[in-house]
C-alpha cells in the first residue's frame, strides 16, 4: 500500500512540542522555515510535507518568525527568498555590481530585485515585467524597467555583470547573454533542479538549509527598512485536500 504524499516546504506556526536536544525553541514560539533540507552531498530532498495541520523538523531548519509579518507573509518567504539568494550567490554577484533580472514581479523575482538593490547595494537593477507591473517592480529598489510587452532584449543598451533568470525560459537565456552580458555564456537554469545546461555538463545548485538566511529577513523586517512580500490571492485554496490534508 502506497503513503499519500503530502506536498509543500514552506511553513509557519507555532511549536506545540519540542525535543530534548531542541534549545533555540521553547513551546508556543512562533516560527517559520523552509523543510526541504538539501544541505546533503547529492543535493536530494529529505522531506516535504507542510500542507498539514502538525509536521516534524529538525530545529536547524527553523527561525522565529519576525513580529510584524504574518503567518500568511512568513510562510510565503523562505524557499522564494533562499532561491533569490542563492542565485545572485550562484553567479558569483558582488557588491556594486550589475544585473538583468527576467521576471521580476513574481515570487522570486521580487525578493531577487530587493536584496541585489538593498543588500549587495548593485550599482544597477533592470528588470523585465509586464506593462501592468512596471510601476510596482520600480518600487521595489529597479533602476530600470523592460516592459518585455514593447522592448526587445536586443534594444537594451546597457552590459551587465549578472543574467539572473528567475523564471526558467531555457535555451532563450543563452541567446540572450549575448545581448544582455555582450558574450555568449553557459548556463542555468532556476526553473529545475535537474537543470539542462549549455557547454557544460552539469551545473545545478542546491538550496542549503536556511539557517543564516531566514535570520537575515528577520533582521532586515526589523529594520526601519522593509520588505515587499508578494502573496497569491488564495493561492493555498488551490491544493485544498491534497494528500488527504485540509487547508488551513
Amino acid at each position: 500500500m502506497s503513503m499519500q504524499v503530502v506536498p509543500r516546504c514552506d511553513m509557519a506556526g507555532v511549536v506545540v512540542e519540542k525535543g530534548s536536544g531542541v534549545t533555540k525553541f521553547d513551546i508556543g514560539d512562533e516560527v517559520y522555515a523552509n523543510i526541504q533540507d538539501s544541505s546533503s552531498e547529492d543535493g536530494r530532498l529529505k522531506q516535504l510535507g507542510t500542507q498539514a495541520e502538525y509536521i516534524v523538523v529538525e530545529e536547524n531548519l527553523v527561525a522565529k518568525k519576525p513580529e510584524n509579518i504574518s503567518f500568511e507573509e512568513a510562510a510565503s518567504l523562505p524557499l522564494a527568498v533562499q532561491t533569490a539568494m542563492e542565485g545572485c550567490k550562484t553567479g558569483g554577484f558582488k557588491e556594486g555590481q550589475t544585473v538583468f533580472e527576467v521576471g521580476g514581479a513574481g515570487g522570486v523575482g521580487t525578493l531577487a530585485v530587493q536584496l541585489a538593490k538593498h543588500f549587495y547595494e548593485a550599482s544597477l537593477v533592470v528588470a523585465t515585467t509586464s506593462t501592468a507591473k512596471v510601476e510596482f517592480v520600480r518600487s521595489l529598489g529597479a533602476d530600470k524597467v523592460v516592459d518585455y510587452t514593447k522592448t526587445r532584449y536586443e534594444e537594451v543598451e546597457d552590459k551587465f555583470d549578472l543574467l539572473y533568470d528567475t523564471i526558467g525560459t531555457t535555451f532563450t537565456i543563452f541567446s540572450l547573454s549575448y545581448y544582455i552580458l555582450g558574450y555568449i555564456a553557459m548556463y542555468a537554469t532556476l526553473a529545475s533542479r535537474d537543470v539542462d545546461c549549455c557547454l557544460i555538463s552539469e551545473s545545478p545548485f542546491y538550496l542549503k538549509g536556511p539557517g543564516g538566511l531566514i535570520d537575515y529577513i528577520e533582521k532586515r523586517l526589523k529594520e526601519n527598512r522593509h520588505m515587499v512580500i508578494v502573496i497569491a490571492e488564495g493561492a493555498g485554496q488551490q491544493i485544498k485536500g491534497v494528500g488527504g490534508v485540509e487547508y488551513a
